[in-house]
């Protein structure tokens, strides 16, 4: 997979470049907010749990500078283009029915179900703050992504042959995009919706970057993960419910982790 960064160019207008970002910030959604939601106790925190759909669905940025795609430290513009964009509206309704759902097959958390009727969808957007420092966490996360990617890129295309002859050096420039990456994550705002998959997410937007470079790419799929998770041996576990939704409530879980292969 790695052949296909050193046929990148050295501009940002390249087709490649744009390809790439674009297929990386849907990656990137779609991890977080895989991420945030596995255990459905996440949904009682209302705020931060709103705010992630109102984020996730956005269109990605068509530039793979995120300085020159659009200004998202202006409030206003953040308002327009998370909470006033009929797409936003649209998947956020989509995303409000699947919560719904998925809370009224949980009997302990059926009653949290009210609060995500699509039918709502307007009212809930409207109540979103664009100056809530987790979601300014998530844009900052979601522009590092972009120009992070892009800058790694375009230092192994200035390698030039020297990338092609020694391509420890590429790797080295992609594995530091992955680590600033995860740091973002870990110590921003943002930091609550990632949790432990913020160690795979670099290998996962890796396989994601390579596929958006080349289209001869598409044949790789992304590596699967699986979600270790060690449990207080004095918590109280409800077997039944365990077997059937496959997961353990956060407040009996001593260690979370995610590991890729």
């Amino acid at each position: 997979m790695g052949a296909v960064w050193m046929r990148l160019g050295k501009k940002a207008s390249d087709e490649a470049y744009q390809r790439m970002s674009i297929r990386v910030q849907l990656a990137l959604k779609s991890m977080v907010v895989a991420s945030y939601f596995q255990s459905p106790e996440r949904y009682v925190d209302l705020v931060p749990t709103h705010l992630l759909p109102a984020w996730a669905p956005s269109a990605p940025a068509n530039h793979p500078t995120a300085s020159r795609s659009w200004d998202w430290m202006s409030p206003d513009e953040r308002k327009r283009r998370l909470l006033e964009s009929p797409q936003t509206a649209g998947k956020f309704r989509e995303l409000l029915g699947a919560a719904s759902e998925r809370l009224k097959s949980h009997g302990q958390f059926s009653g949290t179900a009210k609060f995500y009727q699509s039918r709502d969808a307007g009212k809930i957007l409207a109540s979103v703050d664009v100056r809530d420092p987790r979601l300014h966490g998530l844009l900052f996360a979601e522009a590092t992504t972009i120009d992070g990617i892009f800058n790694a890129g375009k230092k192994i295309a200035e390698f030039g042959d020297k990338a092609k002859s020694s391509p420890s050096k590429a790797v080295k420039l992609l594995a530091q995009f992955g680590s600033k990456l995860t740091e973002v994550f870990n110590q921003g705002a943002a930091s609550i919706y990632l949790g432990p998959m913020s160690r795979a997410l670099g290998t996962a937007l890796y396989v994601e970057a390579v596929r958006g470079l080349s289209l001869s790419a598409i044949q790789f799929e992304p590596s699967a993960f699986a979600r270790l998770s060690i449990v207080n041996p004095e918590a109280a576990i409800d077997s039944k419910e365990f077997l059937r939704s496959g997961q353990v409530l956060d407040a009996a879980v001593i260690l979370n982790d995610q590991i890729s292969s």
